[in-house]
């Protein structure tokens, strides 16, 4: 039905996008066309019309084709989206075969009104950290505020980028009083005509303890902007004497605010002469002495503190010795120490190696969440940050994602760079990227880090989510949430009264819980769900956890089927029918030796099968291997490596060998799991199956 409809011409939506080629030479744009009329993935299925008609005889094809295959389609689910900004009403009706059906039409703003409706009831201009001690005051709180409040007890926390037009605009810059209404409206430039609004009337009555406007919550993590609540003064020239002309200065070296009248001011040397005063009773404010504090220290951090200047000096001596080059060629590297424990480093570097300009290096660190990837990052971007406008820059890098991340080629409108990434073979013995690579391990050990403001990335998203307001996370949420929930796992884990019997085995680390959950997961069939395979990966499950169907499990599940006295092994009649017997039984003994050998025959074939010429001594080591070793008296120790094993559980003594003689990793996953699946079906047949 798809490709039939797609060879329909008439019923084609075109769209378009550009290639830029060269910045500076539009005309020789690429313009590159496309037509089509459906997609669709799975059950998803999305259709593209330029008109109503277009998509109703899309549909109508679609719904006879439904009708003649006897395929169930719900028409009730169906959902408008639409760029017509004209488009004003909630429904719209089609005509499909004849027959009307109304069909919602989906906001394109729909998120950010969501989140407009959440901070609404909270009043608030974003969402705040302690956001459940608002939500308490809330009536009836959204699903977005339970919902942000849930993960607040997790950790979580978000602040949005965009501007909510709430309390953050009608109030001062340090977030404490409720701004009077001409202030208000001066600020908005005298855009509110009439009466003063409900609204705002709202506000004043409710949510401020006094007439000089104090809020009852102040908003005390709100980041102000100065140039919204008060206006610099209109520039005069040459030297003029203003007559009441009042200012503000904050003090650095006395951590305090001083208020002075202007006896002269010299525009043409930036700076005035002015008689202080400060803390003196005849000096009367317009705002409160808190406000007018926070303005001061807020213009002090902005007068000729631009980050290149005070924070990073070295970047700062970089942009300067570079601010003259057309032309520049930098090869970048990052690098990653002791990742995933509590002493990862990570480092940035780069090399300046452009002919007839200046040779630079630069070498950094970040913190917070590495990554290789995130190392690679930030080593491009301090090559961006150090190049001047209008420049043409080569980037090297042995990083392929970056390259597939931020494209071959990029316009940087900002500071309208022409950047072209080329791809560097790693540890290819190319002196430049040798030279950015030591930078980057230098980079590493350096202690002053260099972090992103993630607040200037207001265009790019929504917001950002951070956890304990540490840092924003810069990855993936949902794998990040990964390196969280796996300790609290593993916390509930050995805490675990099933599995007592290798608790001292999990907190040694004999068990390699990747490979584990390789095996827990493996499909042996093509059908992607069906009931033999749910039953296959639920008995892993209840085998590794302990909790298969032995009698104890039994006696708690079915108490009036079998009594609650104990009943011994039915083959050893030496200890109770338990899950942790299962492998310390007698009569297991020959089995799980011949099992154990057959496993090291099976493994040292698996890994030669794979491997071009014999591998260095992969049969002493085999043979070295604690799983392996068969020499134990009397029936298997509960120490031994194999009784994991015979629990479904992955042993690291036995994954170490594959990451030793099989570097590949899609190949190392593969062989694995063919190797364990034909050992771990002996062991269900000789030793669980009894």
């Amino acid at each position: 039905m798809f490709y039939r409809i797609n060879q329909l011409t008439h019923l084609h939506y075109q769209t378009f996008s550009i290639q830029k080629l060269n910045s500076q030479h539009k005309n020789n744009d690429i313009i590159h066309t496309y037509d089509i009329s459906v997609v669709g993935y799975l059950n998803d299925t999305t259709w593209f019309g330029s008109s109503q008609q277009q998509i109703e005889e899309k549909l109508s094809i679609a719904n006879s084709f439904y009708n003649l295959n006897n395929i169930k389609v719900n028409i009730d689910k169906y959902k408008i989206l639409t760029n017509n900004r004209l488009i004003k009403q909630p429904t719209i009706t089609l005509t499909i075969n004849n027959q009307q059906y109304d069909m919602p039409i989906t906001s394109r703003n729909k998120a950010i009104q969501k989140i407009y409706n959440t901070v609404s009831e909270i009043w608030y201009p974003r969402i705040p950290y302690n956001i459940n001690a608002y939500t308490d005051l809330v009536a009836k709180p959204s699903y977005l505020i339970k919902t942000l409040g849930l993960l607040s007890n997790y950790g979580f926390s978000f602040n949005f980028t965009f501007d909510i037009n709430i309390l953050d605009q009608v109030t001062s810059s340090d977030g404490n009083y409720l701004l009077s209404w001409p202030d208000v409206n001066e600020n908005n430039n005298d855009n509110y005509k009439g009466n003063i609004p409900a609204w705002y009337n709202n506000l004043a009555n409710n949510y401020v303890l006094s007439n000089n406007l104090r809020l009852i919550h102040p908003l005390n993590d709100v980041v102000s902007d100065i140039n919204r609540t008060h206006k610099s003064p209109q520039i005069v020239p040459a030297i003029s004497e203003p007559k009441f002309q009042w200012t503000i200065h904050w003090n650095n070296t006395q951590k305090q605010v001083i208020f002075g009248k202007t006896l002269s001011q010299d525009t043409d040397q930036h700076k005035s002469l002015l008689e202080y005063y400060n803390r003196q009773p005849f000096v009367v404010a317009t705002k409160p002495f808190h406000t007018l504090r926070h303005i001061a220290y807020e213009n002090f951090i902005k007068i000729d503190k631009s980050p290149l200047k005070s924070s990073i000096p070295q970047l700062k001596n970089c942009a300067d010795l570079l601010h003259s080059e057309e032309i520049l060629t930098f090869y970048t590297d990052g690098s990653v120490q002791n990742i995933g424990t509590t002493h990862s480093l990570s480092g940035y570097g780069w090399i300046q190696t452009q002919p007839s300009t200046p040779k630079i290096s630069f070498k950094g660190s970040t913190v917070f969440f590495p990554s290789s990837s995130k190392s690679e990052t930030m080593g491009i971007l301090t090559t961006l940050i150090v190049s001047p406008y209008n420049c043409r820059i080569n980037i090297y890098t042995d990083s392929a994602n970056c390259i597939t991340t931020f494209n071959t080629r990029m316009h940087l409108g900002i500071k309208n760079l022409l950047v072209t990434l080329h791809k560097v073979p790693g540890h290819s013995n190319n002196p430049y990227n040798d030279a950015a690579d030591t930078l980057a391990k230098a980079g590493a050990h350096i202690i002053e880090s260099i972090i992103i403001n993630h607040k200037f990335f207001a265009q790019q998203s929504l917001g950002f989510a951070s956890w304990n307001h540490l840092h924003v996370i810069d990855r993936n949420v949902r794998k990040w949430a990964d390196n969280v929930i796996q300790p609290l796992i593993f916390n509930s884990m050995i805490n675990n009264k099933a599995l007592t019997p290798i608790k001292k085995q999990i907190l040694d680390g004999d068990i390699d819980w990747t490979f584990t959950k390789e095996w827990l997961n493996h499909n042996n069939s093509d059908a992607p769900c069906s009931i033999t395979l749910s039953k296959q990966q639920g008995n892993k499950i209840k085998k590794c956890n302990f909790i298969y169907l032995t009698i104890d499990i039994q006696q708690r599940n079915y108490p009036r089927l079998y009594p609650l006295s104990s009943i011994p092994c039915i083959q050893c009649s030496n200890a109770c029918d338990v899950n942790a017997h299962i492998g310390l039984c007698n009569e297991h003994l020959n089995d799980i030796v011949t099992i154990l050998i057959e496993a090291a025959y099976d493994l040292y074939d698996i890994i030669i099968e794979n491997s071009t010429g014999i591998p260095f001594a992969l049969s002493e080591t085999i043979e070295s291997s604690p799983l392996f070793n068969i020499t134990f008296p009397g029936v298997l120790p509960q120490t031994h490596p194999g009784y994991l094993l015979i629990h479904h559980l992955v042993l690291s003594d036995l994954t170490t060998i594959f990451y030793n003689y099989i570097k590949d990793k899609k190949l190392r996953f593969f062989i694995f799991t063919k190797f364990f699946t034909i050992l771990m079906q002996k062991v269900d047949t000789y030793i669980w199956a009894k």
